[in-house]
């Protein structure tokens, strides 16, 4: 078990602004947060196959949250609050099997419930921005000459843009490819596509519809004194 605490930035107690239609107003009253947190971990090994796992549940009082006070066609209208808590539970579990020599299949997962508590208007609603599960799944294969190829799958699911859970975030999945190769001791090269089939999926709601990157190719050496 763990307590932490986080103050208010200087952002949040004076700072405002406008994302699209929304408008986020500062509060120069906000108390700082209060986390205490439980967990417990295991590790599991078996010949080529290792499993980690991970389970907390978590409580933080007066957490700062941009809570709605009221929406129009034209202006949402927010405000940086202490919501009365959040309580967070969940699962984190990573594993890695190694198929034969310079092969691996790793994979990982989180499943957390986020959900506000004690705040009027907002119990029971879902955290903005936590999707309730999300994961990775990966092959990578060691060639001949120090050669890394891996290809990697990135899932999520739905999560809420707002504290109201009126504005959805669909959930979605992403492809990435990266080759490396390292031809000198204090030297390597890269080469990596990032969502490979160039889809579209949600960042943000304005509440008009935000997408992330496009397909990107990036191409760089490393050099290391």
């Amino acid at each position: 078990m763990h307590k932490s605490f986080r103050a208010p930035t200087l952002n949040e107690r004076y700072r405002a602004f406008r994302v699209g239609s929304i408008v986020t107003m500062a509060n120069a009253a906000l108390e700082p947060e209060e986390l205490v947190t439980v967990e417990g971990g295991m590790l599991l090994q078996a010949g080529p196959a290792s499993l980690r796992a991970t389970v907390f549940d978590g409580s933080l009082d007066h957490a700062i949250t941009n809570v709605t006070l009221t929406t129009t066609p034209d202006l949402i209208t927010r405000r940086r609050e202490n919501a009365g808590g959040v309580r967070a539970r969940g699962l984190e579990a990573e594993g890695e099997y190694r198929l034969r020599a310079g092969i691996s299949v790793l994979g990982s997962l989180a499943w957390t419930r986020s959900r506000f508590a004690e705040t009027p208007g907002l119990t029971g609603n879902r955290v903005p921005q936590v999707p309730t599960w999300q994961g990775t799944g990966s092959v990578r294969w060691t060639a001949p000459s120090n050669i890394v190829v891996a290809g990697q799958l990135r899932v999520y699911g739905d999560q809420y843009e707002d504290d109201r859970n009126t504005l959805t975030l669909n959930g979605t999945a992403l492809t990435d490819v990266t080759v490396m190769g390292s031809p000198m001791r204090r030297a390597s090269w890269f080469a990596a596509v990032e969502n490979l089939f160039d889809i579209d999926y949600d960042t943000g709601r304005t509440p008009l519809r935000t997408i992330g990157t496009p397909r990107t190719v990036r191409v760089g050496i490393r050099v290391t004194m």
